[in-house]
């Protein structure tokens, strides 16, 4: 009866074992090596011995040393043997055979010389427009690296102005770009060795966004005529193009990010005639485009808040100024600017042919300079002006009344 419950028990075991093994045949997803699989890239490491001792290795090598009918038992465990994983050399040369299951099995010491067989090559660093790339081949049998070289830099590939591998855009060779404290993007110091009279300043450099154009960038450049600047820019600081002489045209990406001009951004740039403000920019600062005299018109987008004092002044040309009428905070009437709430007079178009102008009734500030320059003769101030600031008619050569009521 004991040997029948024995049998029963140990045909159960051997169920149970069979049945798991096919599971995790099922759901490991590891590749197993057989006997002759095993062997074969043993040999090919320097391995010397038959598919025999191959084997007796795996299973009971260790066990001659003690009871070998126990290790026996540990070899027919084995039988996983052929759920070998790895065949490899260390870096001592000996032979190492690792398992799905438990510990490796290390082998003695292998003539570990062979002729090495080259991978395909392995990319360990991409190249970039700006960057050499590198690659390497290690060896098929051993894992040695046989072979190491660099990458050549990727060429701009530009499609409608754009480089297809960096997302660099067209621009001026030669300028200078500071990389900014946080690493994170690139500002524009000055012209550099640029001799282009038309400068593109892009909206990446060198894989980074450019993100602003610093203090007295460009200041009194006579060189330059036409600046288009690319939508990553979101500030221009001050006097950064002020004095450029022949400037005539700056343009602005349809995406732009431009939230500030800084104070004398653009001031005295005799040859600009016009300048449409991106509807990003919040601020304007203080005679961002004074002394402009060609500039006849500029058109504020809704996204203005702030604008400092004496942003247009002295600009005798100017016969237009245009502010969305979604803008919360001003508005233009006849081309003259005000407050939303028309109770302030902020600037008057300058440039203008007409000789005389009545103050609209409501209006209850002139601002600074509001009429410096202009080329009027008559002016009549209703009875709701309670302020005149400062020097608001001052050059005012050809006035020659000022009504008030």
């Amino acid at each position: 009866m004991r040997k029948l419950l024995l049998t029963i028990l140990t045909c159960v075991c051997l169920l149970s074992f069979t049945l798991c093994f096919a599971c995790s045949e099922n759901n490991d997803s590891t590749t197993y090596w057989d006997y002759e699989t095993a062997y074969a890239q043993a040999q090919e490491l320097g391995y010397q011995g038959t598919l025999e001792e191959f084997i007796e290795t795996i299973h009971g090598e260790k066990g001659a040393k003690g009871d070998k009918g126990e290790k026996g038992d540990k070899g027919e465990k084995g039988e996983k043997g052929i759920s070998i994983t790895n065949v490899y050399i260390n870096e001592d040369d000996y032979l190492v055979i690792e398992f799905s299951e438990g510990h490796p099995i290390v082998c003695g010491k292998v003539n570990s010389e062979h002729t090495h067989s080259p991978s395909q090559w392995t990319i360990d660093e991409e190249p970039t427009c700006y960057e050499k790339g590198l690659k390497h081949k290690d060896c098929t049998i051993c894992g040695a690296t046989l072979e190491i070289q660099s990458i050549n830099k990727l060429e701009h590939n530009y499609l409608d102005g754009v480089c297809e591998h960096c997302d660099d855009e067209i621009f001026t060779d030669g300028l200078h770009y500071v990389l900014n404290a946080d690493g994170q993007g690139y500002s524009v110091v000055g012209i550099g060795l640029a001799e282009s009279m038309d400068l593109i300043i892009p909206s990446n450099y060198k894989g980074k966004p450019v993100t602003a154009i610093v203090d007295n960038a460009f200041i009194e450049n006579l060189v330059i005529k036409s600046i288009k600047i690319g939508d990553s820019v979101t500030s221009i600081g001050e006097d950064a193009f002020s004095e450029c002489e022949s400037l005539e045209s700056v343009t602005f990406g349809e995406n732009s990010q431009l939230t500030s001009i800084g104070s004398y951004a653009f001031s005295s740039c005799d040859s600009l005639t016009s300048i449409v403000i991106p509807n990003s920019v919040t601020s304007i600062g203080e005679r961002a485009f004074s002394w402009c005299d060609s500039l006849t018109s500029i058109v504020i987008p809704n996204s203005v808040t702030s604008i400092d004092e004496d942003a247009f002044k002295g600009c005798s040309s100017l016969t237009s100024i245009e502010v969305d009428s979604n803008n919360t905070v001003y508005k233009s009437e006849d081309g003259n600017l005000y407050s939303k709430d028309g109770k302030t007079l902020i600037q008057y178009a300058i440039g203008k042919t007409d000789t005389a102008f009545i103050i609209p009734t409501g209006v209850e500030t002139i601002g600074s300079d509001a009429f410096y320059g202009c080329s009027l003769t008559s002016i009549v101030i209703p009875n709701s002006v309670t302020s005149i600031g400062s020097s608001a008619f001052y050059d005012c050569d050809s006035l020659e009344s000022v009504t008030f009521g």
